[in-house]
């Protein structure tokens, strides 16, 4: 007979296992300044390209995890938004606990392409780099934290590992005989990091008795745009609100048309035009067969400071936004990128907010995550993260059992604010030709990117703009 332990992440995972004591971990989203290595603590900088590589697997991710949660809730047809790069990094943080099996498939998963002698190092640097880009000219801030049981009894080396490249420092909790306590603390520390954007992260009885440990990342980015879009210019307009299943598809007509303010200007900004759907939708009376079927719209809007960005991937009328979502790939997301071309584009955007949480996808949600290739992380039987206990040869009895995400977006005409998010800004130059029109008044794909990177920080879909604090 076997209790379980459970660690819980906020992006929070929640981690259980068989051991003598019934317990849990928790890890959780959301942001701080990483501070400096402590006096005689071995730095050891990561090469540029080795931070390419962390970036590019962190889209790997992205990618994977957007696709599996998108299939989780297409029924429904709503909103999505969320910080793959806050989710890795929390996983991440538990990896360094993980041995054996589990931390082979959580490797793989997680698209960890560096050795683990510079794995961590390499997100040290990721984060600070992010931490210190905003000069003044925008806010940007990851944190990290540990939230242990008091009485269990973590190994320094894990501990230190967390502490050093993550910066995250330990709060010792009794989640014994007050788990709500320490989850009211754990949720205030989430909304002070990320500005009270993100409340309610851990839900009530998302740590229990039986929680050990949770691991919090939050990310917080709000910045203005490099060529602000003019409030005046922004006038009510239909937007087209195309469902996903074809068989609820309608004519346009009221029902399907929704009046959102769309912002606009004409100015300089990276776009490109290309057919990244190879299989569009066709022999459907609402869809138009066209030679146009499966073009894409590529834009991408700079924040100040040089950094960050937003890019927006806008199918033509003859193509669904589900089929563009089912087609993209890491390849073809990078290939758009690098077709981008700076020149005038006439560019009309929804202002909109968006919210979106892992409660969005009901009492299954976790299934998501052992679907990537990591099931042994969230089996009691299977798990093994020996490499938290003080004694590495002892089973920590811990696996992943539970996992809380939240991510906000509030995009307008001075810039964006996100809470879990990050941004990329690009520069301008010329090319002659004719002035494109990138008119936003349908379902789109957007993200906020690190530059020097490229690394996705949020990720999401645009289906039904509002204004509201709310999603749909």
């Amino acid at each position: 007979m076997f209790t379980r332990q459970v660690l819980v992440l906020a992006s929070v995972l929640s981690l259980v296992g068989p051991s003598a004591l019934h317990c849990s971990l928790s890890i959780a989203a959301e942001a701080t300044v990483l501070p400096n290595a402590s006096p005689g603590t071995a730095v050891l900088k990561v090469s540029e390209t080795e931070l390419k590589e962390l970036a590019q697997g962190n889209n790997r991710f992205a990618l994977a995890l957007y696709a599996k949660i998108k299939d989780k809730q297409d029924e429904e047809g709503r909103n999505l938004f969320l910080s793959p790069f806050s989710i890795r990094t929390a996983l991440c943080m538990a990896y360094a606990g993980a041995r054996g099996e589990t931390a082979a498939q959580m490797k793989r998963a997680l698209a960890l392409t560096l050795d683990d002698s510079k794995l961590h190092q390499a997100f040290n640097d990721s984060i600070r780099a992010l931490n210190e880009s905003g000069q003044g000219q925008y806010e940007f801030a990851v944190a990290n934290s540990l939230w242990a049981e008091k009485t269990y009894p973590f190994g320094e080396s894990f501990l230190e590992t967390n502490r050093a490249h993550y910066g995250a420092g330990v709060e010792f909790v009794d989640f014994l005989t007050a788990s709500e306590e320490a989850r009211q603390a754990i949720n205030r520390w989430v909304e002070e990091k990320t500005q009270r954007r993100i409340a309610e992260l851990i839900p009530p009885r998302g740590v229990t008795p039986a929680t050990r440990l949770v691991l919090a990342n939050a990310v917080y980015f709000k910045g203005r745009w490099a060529a602000p879009f003019v409030k005046k210019e922004t006038q009510m307009a239909p937007f087209d609100v195309l469902p996903y299943r074809l068989d609820r598809v309608r004519p346009i007509s009221n029902d399907r048309l929704v009046r959102v303010p769309l912002m606009h200007r004409t100015d300089r900004f990276g776009y490109a035009s290309l057919r990244l759907v190879e299989r569009p939708t066709s022999q459907h009376p609402m869809i138009d067969a066209s030679p146009e079927a499966g073009m894409v719209q590529v834009l991408e809007l700079p924040y100040m400071g040089g950094h960050l960005s937003m890019i927006v991937l806008l199918p033509n009328r003859h193509t669904l936004l589900r089929d563009l979502e089912s087609e993209l790939s890491f390849e073809k997301l990078e290939t758009a990128c690098a077709r981008l071309e700076e020149r005038k584009v006439e560019v009309f955007l929804p202002r909109f907010r968006v919210t979106w949480g892992t409660e969005d996808l009901g009492p299954n949600k976790l299934a998501v995550l052992p679907d990537l290739g990591m099931p042994d992380a969230f089996d009691c039987k299977k798990a093994d993260f020996s490499g938290m206990h003080g004694k590495p040869a002892t089973s920590s009895g811990l696996f992943i059992s539970e996992v809380f995400h939240k991510a906000f977006a509030d995009v307008n005409e001075e810039g964006s604010e996100a809470a879990a998010s990050t941004a990329v800004v690009m520069s301008f130059s010329g090319m002659p030709g004719p002035v494109p029109v990138f008119r936003a008044d349908h379902p789109f794909l957007f993200m906020i990117c690190e530059k020097r990177t490229g690394a996705i920080l949020f990720m999401g879909r645009m289906l039904y703009p509002t204004t509201r604090v709310q999603n749909r």
